[in-house]
């Protein structure tokens, strides 16, 4: 099963985003994220058997009950592979902590007898606004307002591919610890 661990965002923050993707003009074959699929990824699975989802919730949980709540912050435009020829377009978000949380998690998903793929990549923390079907420079873009937001839980999600895109499903939300 397709099985993704997700920051979700306040109502605010998704209306204010929406707000901005709907300016951004992106030229092209674009699809835009609609507003109730925006969240930032923390760790995605294609392939998740229930026993290692079961795992994946056990440490995840273990992690979470000591893990502070933490503030992120949403800081400019930019694309993957790069700005000049941005075929993801997304925003970077800024916040020690969420590199902390993702290094946590890896670090002990790694230690499971039953090792749980992790990618290899470094984590870049973002929130994906739209994909492209050609290539285009948003260099001179407009930026989005520097907003800040408090993370206070993760989800894990399940991921259906259907012919109108992906239906996420909450499967487990994760509490962070208040103290």
């Amino acid at each position: 099963m397709r099985v993704f661990l997700a920051i979700d965002l306040p109502e605010k923050i998704k209306r204010d985003i929406t707000k901005y993707q709907q300016n951004l003009n992106l030229a092209g074959k674009v699809k835009l994220v609609q507003a109730n699929q925006l969240h930032i990824t923390l760790f995605f699975w294609d392939n998740l058997n229930k026993e290692k989802q079961i795992k994946v919730e056990k440490a995840i949980e273990k992690i979470t009950t000591n893990f502070k709540t933490f503030i992120l912050r949403i800081e400019k435009l930019s694309g993957f592979p790069g700005p000049k020829k941005a075929r993801i377009v997304f925003l970077n978000l800024e916040g020690k902590k969420i590199q902390t949380l993702h290094k946590i998690i890896k670090k002990e998903l790694c230690q499971l007898t039953y090792q749980i793929p992790v990618e290899s990549r470094k984590f870049i923390p973002h929130l994906t606004l739209a994909r492209l079907r050609l290539p285009v420079n948003i260099q001179n873009y407009s930026q989005p307002k520097k907003e800040q937001f408090k993370v206070k839980q993760i989800t894990l999600y399940q991921s259906k591919l259907s012919a109108k895109g992906a239906i996420h499903k909450p499967i487990k939300e994760f509490k962070l610890s208040e103290n």
